[in-house]
């Protein structure tokens, strides 16, 4: 069970320092109107990140399993808000946030006040319906079905998809085909860009480098005289001859190059520069260009079997839905079975709170991850959208009990039984000490029915400056409840009634 241990405020509004250790069971908080209960609940709210920090320490130990998720997870977890010039949130030493502090604790808290809840909603009610089901095969049905919609909402999700390119697909085949058929036109090899460039080159010197290999040859030819030289005067430089014929072998192999030159038409490489040159500038290099033909005859072939994949997709469709249809139906079946028991229950608990003719009713209704059956509540002729928040609050309560989760966590109440009568206050008492069996509940009150029924019953006190919290004895409870009942003065009558309602 997850609870508060123990919490520090220092310096709130109306606590200059204070230091409680509380039970996990029913505490309930009491006091003259202005005292600072309300200020020492907005101190608890805050530390779970539910309402502004109002002190400059607020410190909370937390006992149970709770999924810290990215942040430390210790023996104990410790919550700290610290404000000077700007509030700080630490969990576990560890800087968080308001928004995570919230998102983290949330599923650990329940906080009854306006009607911002989700126990009267028809899932939250199959969920406790479903809870009062033992039998095996409804769960593993219930989990079947889970996995069964889950998929459908996938198979959905595609096929929008496949109706979104179909409405586009004419469009998205035109344009398939006019790139494939504009990088086939050209039909570029790797390299040959970079060729092309060097062969440019080349041709724009051919007629200089031809005067100057000729100019070369026939200084070659008057480099025999040098050799005939050289012979007649008995001098031999070595590999002198061998050097002649090698540079002029190199001359007329460039030479021959040359003359190949000679039938080239500049105007068609420059044209087919200009063409490559327009496909790297489009695709980023010519790698890239015939990388992207290749996706093009891809897609194009996805889009050619477009039509084929939606036929076989409304047929896993309707498949998906004529699953969830037979196993939902046996969902209604046992929940049919088990409506009385759920009806029973809850309108136990609405007569202890005083809330007569509540009516339980299911229906057909959208399918969810659930099923298709609807809970719907109504309190006589009104539907749940319309009860005063008294009402809303008290069936709420009475659904949490049914519910009675073995680990319900902390349970927030902020003067539950305000302008109850005093049958309907001590209602919400028995409820709520019932419900101290599975949440730590906090309850502000002004009656004397609820602090009867507390485990921990803390007064707050108004000083002259600052206000103190402390926990009762059971003579101080004595004492408080009489003061709730007959005011500052203490009459027997309210002692000895007070007294009664703690033998109980």
């Amino acid at each position: 069970m997850v609870y508060i241990q123990n919490i520090l405020i220092k310096d709130s509004p109306s606590f200059s320092s204070l230091s409680l250790e509380l039970c996990n069971g029913l505490n309930v908080i009491s006091g003259a109107s202005g005292a600072g209960k309300s200020v020492f609940f907005q101190s608890l709210l805050s530390l779970f990140g539910l309402k502004e920090c109002n002190a400059s320490v607020i410190e909370g130990r937390i006992e149970g399993e709770v999924d810290l998720q990215e942040y430390m997870d210790e023996d104990e977890v410790v919550i700290q808000i610290l404000k000077k010039d700007k509030t700080r949130y630490v969990i576990n030493h560890q800087s968080t946030s308001k928004k995570r502090l919230n998102e983290i604790f949330t599923p650990y808290l329940k906080f009854l006040t306006h009607k911002n809840s989700n126990e009267l909603q028809s899932p939250f009610l199959i969920g406790v319906l479903d809870s009062l089901i033992e039998n095996e095969n409804h769960k593993k049905n219930l989990q079947d079905f889970r996995g069964e919609f889950e998929r459908l909402q996938e198979l959905k999700k595609t096929l929008t998809t496949l109706k979104e390119e179909q409405k586009n697909l004419a469009e998205l085949k035109e344009f398939a085909l006019f790139e494939i058929e504009r990088i086939e036109r050209v039909n570029p090899k790797v390299g040959e860009y970079e060729e092309l460039l060097e062969f440019k080159k080349c041709l724009s010197k051919r007629e200089k480098l031809q005067t100057l290999a000729n100019e070369a040859l026939n200084a070659l030819e008057g480099m025999g005289s040098v050799g005939s030289f050289l012979e007649s005067v008995e001098i031999k430089v070595e590999g002198f001859e061998s050097a002649l014929l090698e540079v002029r072998a190199v001359i007329e192999s460039e030479c021959e190059k040359l003359e190949e030159l000679e039938g080239s038409n500049p105007e068609e490489i420059l044209d087919r520069l200009s063409t490559l040159n327009s496909l790297i500038s489009r695709y980023g290099g010519i790698e890239e260009a015939l990388e992207r033909l290749q996706e093009q005859k891809q897609k194009l072939k996805g889009y050619e079997s477009i039509d084929e994949d939606f036929s076989s997709l409304l047929l896993q469709i309707q498949s998906s839905e004529e699953i969830l249809e037979r196993v939902g139906k046996n969902l209604s079946k046992e929940r049919e079975k088990a409506l009385p028991l759920l009806r029973e229950q809850i309108q136990s608990y609405a007569k202890l709170l005083l809330l007569g003719g509540v009516r339980v009713e299911m229906r057909e209704g959208e399918v969810s991850e659930r099923g298709s059956d609807e809970i719907v509540l109504s309190l006589g002729d009104s539907q749940v959208e319309t009860l005063s928040s008294g009402e809303y609050n008290r069936l709420r309560l009475a659904i949490l009990a049914v519910e009675n989760k073995s680990d319900g966590g902390i349970l927030l109440l902020d003067e539950i039984d305000a302008n109850l009568s005093g049958e309907e206050s001590e209602g919400v008492a028995k409820v709520l000490k019932k419900l101290s069996s599975s949440y730590q509940v906090f309850a502000i009150s002004h009656q004397p029915h609820l602090p009867s029924y507390a485990d921990r019953h803390f007064l707050v006190k108004k000083g002259e400056e600052k206000s103190e919290m402390i926990l009762l004895d059971r003579e101080g409870r004595v004492k408080e409840i009489a003061r709730m009942i007959s005011g500052s003065t203490l009459t027997p009558e309210a002692l000895e009634f007070a007294n009664k309602k703690l033998q109980i």
